[in-house]
This record gives C-alpha cells, structure tokens and sequence, in this order.
C-alpha cells in the first residue's frame, strides 16, 4: 500500500553514501538503511525530545570507516566486538547479531545449533501464521495482531486514523477504512497504520 502522495520522490530525501561504500558488497537496502533509515529515523523516533545523544557508532564517518576496512575485519562482526569487548567486558551478553549467543562465542557446533533453533522458530511460526499466532520469541509488540487486540493500541490507531480523516491530511487515503479493513482482517495493514501513527503523533507534537 502507498502511503505517500503520487508526486512524492522518495529519493530526493535520501542521503548519498560515499563512492567507496559501493565497494564494499553490501545491498543498496543495507546501504540506505546505514546511511538514512538508522540516523534519520531509528534515533529521532526513540529518542525525539532534547536528547543530548551521543550516538558514534551510527556516525556516518564511523559506517564509512567500517566499510573502507578489510572484509575479513568485517565478516560477523570481527572488529566490532573486539572493539566493545576491549571496552566493556561487562556487555558480553547474548544479542542478537550473534544468534543469541554471547558476544565472544564463535564455537562453530554452538552456531550451527542456534541456527537450526532459530530455523526450528521460524518454520513453526510459518505454519501457525494462519491461526494468528504471534511468531515465537518476537522481542516486542506482534502489530498485526496487537492493533486488533492490544485496547490501548487499538484505540490510539483509531483515534489517529479519525483524527487525520477529519482534517483531511492525507486526502489520497481513507485511514479509517484502511482501519477498518485490518479489523475486519481483509489483509494485514499494521505497517500502513503505524506509519499513520506516528505521522499524527508527529503532528500533534508541532502543535
């Protein structure tokens, strides 16, 4: 679904990486989310309000220094966690981006064994989708379903999807029928709602 208006070109907006960073086998995806997505959208929307955040590893001179560097430097993270390890030993916990294992773990059955879990995960949630079963081990809200059943979310979705419908804010839209339709389960419109959540929270904030 198309949120935004029909002349609206996205690209505009968007922040060029350096030349060299083309060089470096990423994905254009991972390249806008590096250069754009993370610094302009992540930071601002978990921390909007007179934040003073110190934020360097998302700089976009540090992404560019961690793009120049060898490969092998790169490969799962390697310099990375030697540079949080060397610092604060005591963030050596499970994270994600080492299948839940600690930081420090690179024993290779140990991977091996969280992939296939995290596989085991994925497949069964495949195949209880149709029965609007959360997937497992989701970190946080299941949207789709929490837009439904969540009052509190519900009723903020709804309030926003009203509220933009009467000041016609987005007049290419109908919010309150794009609502309804996710209500009534006709297809999954969580992202399109959340998105005019946060526009109308952003709104509001302005006013």
């Amino acid at each position: 679904m198309r949120l935004s208006h029909k002349n609206y070109d996205p690209a505009k907006s968007l922040i060029t990486p350096p030349l060299a960073s083309y060089k470096s086998g990423l994905t254009d995806y991972e390249l806008i989310t590096l250069y754009n997505r993370i610094p302009a959208s992540t930071k601002p929307i978990l921390f909007p309000n007179n934040m003073n955040l110190i934020t360097p590893l998302i700089h976009p001179d540090w992404v560019s220094f961690m793009l120049g560097i060898p490969k092998e430097y790169r490969k799962n993270s390697f310099l990375f966690k030697k540079i949080i390890l060397n610092k604060n030993y005591d963030l050596d916990i499970p994270c994600k981006n080492n299948l839940g294992l600690k930081l420090y773990n690179n024993n290779r059955i140990a991977h091996l064994l969280a992939k296939a879990k995290i596989k085991s995960r994925l497949e069964l949630s495949r195949l209880l989708r149709n029965y609007h079963v959360p997937p497992l081990g989701i970190n946080y809200l299941y949207y789709p379903e929490a837009i439904r059943q969540n009052l509190s979310l519900k009723n903020a979705v709804e309030e926003a999807c009203v509220s933009l419908s009467n000041r016609n804010v987005v007049p290419w839209l109908s919010p309150k029928k794009i609502f309804s339709d996710h209500l009534k389960r006709k297809s999954d419109y969580s992202e399109a709602l959340l998105i005019l959540l946060g526009l109308e929270v952003n709104l509001r904030a302005e006013i």
